[in-house]
């Protein structure tokens, strides 16, 4: 997974049957707070009819499917803490990175559901155990 592959600690979060948060640690010394940066990697097409089967760019301009969503956030995110790793530095608390499913979609929306769905008291745990 990308994650282990740029040597950061990883977890597969399950939030649902078959539905899963991707998240990683860079891990401090232990003592200080911690961080999470998070992003959504879940996507809704709000009309069918106008699903792009493949991104394009055309006069200086990227056309896709919810292009604009939350992939370039979440970009950063990870280049952020692949920077922080590649650099060795040692921050004070856990960097966090997770890249969550729950935000979007008609399910949440009408039973008022969590926008970014993130355990993170079950992160903790699951984190002690590695």
């Amino acid at each position: 997974n990308w994650f282990e592959e740029n040597g950061i600690y990883s977890i597969k979060q399950e939030i649902e049957t078959d539905r899963f948060n991707a998240v990683g640690v860079l891990r401090g010394p232990g003592g200080s707070p911690s961080l999470t940066l998070n992003g959504h990697i879940d996507t809704v097409f709000q009309d069918p009819r106008k699903i792009i089967e493949k991104s394009y760019v055309k006069g200086g301009a990227i056309y896709g499917n919810e292009i604009a969503n939350m992939r370039n956030g979440l970009a950063s995110i990870l280049t952020a803490a692949k920077a922080i790793k590649k650099a060795g530095i040692q921050l004070k608390g856990d960097l966090i990175v997770a890249a969550v499913a729950g935000e979007m979609g008609e399910r949440l929306r009408h039973e008022g559901g969590p926008q970014a769905v993130f355990f993170s008291d079950r992160f903790h745990q699951e984190a002690e155990k590695a």
